[in-house]
């Protein structure tokens, strides 16, 4: 089967990045069909017609930071056996603080890399994932709750015969799947929210010990 190039990124790959390690991304597409997995910062200067972000549950906002470092003192502060030295206490909450913001960055990075199709893991009903790196993405992705019955069809989806986002709703409203308008115009925009009982939950999984021929 033939696929249409895409990436499925996540946050991680920053250490990669510091390190050095990581290659530096070419300005256009490789030629070759298929589907690459890799880090947001593997990605940057790519554009795929799809990518998919991973990762949900990855924090925006870090419940540790560290190592502190300070050139002109030639230090390095970091956490050892629960021991925390006193110059990373006194600059824990504006390490804390620029972490965030990197991660802020890194998911915008990681939204403009589609140039066709963006597809974003998220929760139907308002139930967000707490502190996740998607965030900054949540005023683009969730209508207000007066409009969750306000959708209509999405160009290039199938007819959603469902009415809720999560299979199972437990008597809660959610959004109804199909095309939504999300904020207020002149800033409005459009997203897709998908029927999950139009997926096929039940397909034969198709690899690793399972392929007991191709093992053989």
């Amino acid at each position: 089967m033939k696929l249409a190039r895409s990436i499925v990124a996540g946050r991680d790959g920053e250490d990669d990045a510091e390190r050095g390690q990581a290659t530096e991304a070419p300005t256009t597409e490789e030629g070759s069909d298929g589907v690459r997995l890799m880090t947001v910062h593997r990605a940057k200067g790519l554009e795929f017609p799809v990518v998919i972000l991973a990762d949900p549950t990855a924090p925006l906002t870090p419940g540790t930071v560290g190592p502190f470092t300070d050139a002109s003192k030639r230090l390095c502060a970091m956490k050892l056996a629960q021991c925390v030295p006193l110059e990373l206490q006194e600059n824990e909450a504006r390490e804390r603080e620029a972490t965030t913001a990197e991660n802020v960055r890194t998911a915008y990075v990681a939204a403009t890399r589609a140039r066709d199709l963006l597809v974003v893991p998220v929760i139907g009903g308002g139930e967000k994932v707490e502190n996740s790196w998607l965030a900054p993405l949540d005023a683009s992705l969730y209508p207000k709750p007066d409009r969750w019955n306000q959708s209509g069809l999405s160009p290039g989806c199938p007819p959603f015969a469902g009415t809720a986002t999560v299979l199972k709703k437990s008597g809660l409203a959610t959004e109804r799947p199909g095309l939504h308008i999300v904020g207020e115009p002149p800033e409005a925009g459009s997203v897709t929210w998908w029927d999950p009982a139009a997926l096929n939950l039940t397909a034969e999984e198709k690899f690793g010990v399972r392929q007991e021929e191709l093992l053989k």
